[in-house]
């Protein structure tokens, strides 16, 4: 988890806009993933939106490269129904989710860093 943190550290000092971000792991996948959810994906599209994550973090000096980051629009159902969530449960934000549909994916298990 202090890797998470570490990403979105470096992602807030670049000015990287993430409102959305979580660890998860779906379905039968056994790989977790730090999903990242930003205004970036819709307004750029996914392939800028991944090169300008991919130009903020190659300047730091950490083993992020081989990382399982995912980028997501904010407008996915899946962070749609966070979000609302979010409202109904301002406590979700550090805590782990699972066991559940959200948004229309099984998730398996999640771990919470921020939902704005």
């Amino acid at each position: 988890m202090e890797w998470g943190n570490q990403i979105l550290g470096l992602l807030d000092a670049a000015k990287f806009p993430v409102p959305v971000a979580l660890w998860i792991r779906r379905g039968e996948e056994e790989r977790w993933r730090l999903l990242l959810a930003t205004p970036l994906y819709d307004r750029l599209g996914p392939l800028e939106a991944y090169d300008k994550l991919i130009s903020t973090l190659w300047s730091y000096d950490l083993d992020w490269v081989s990382s399982p980051l995912q980028l997501k629009s904010t407008r996915t159902p899946l962070v749609r129904e966070l979000r609302r969530i979010s409202k109904r449960f301002p406590d979700t934000v550090g805590r782990h989710l699972g066991g559940q549909m959200i948004g229309g994916v099984w998730v398996e298990e999640a771990y919470v860093y921020r939902i704005q």
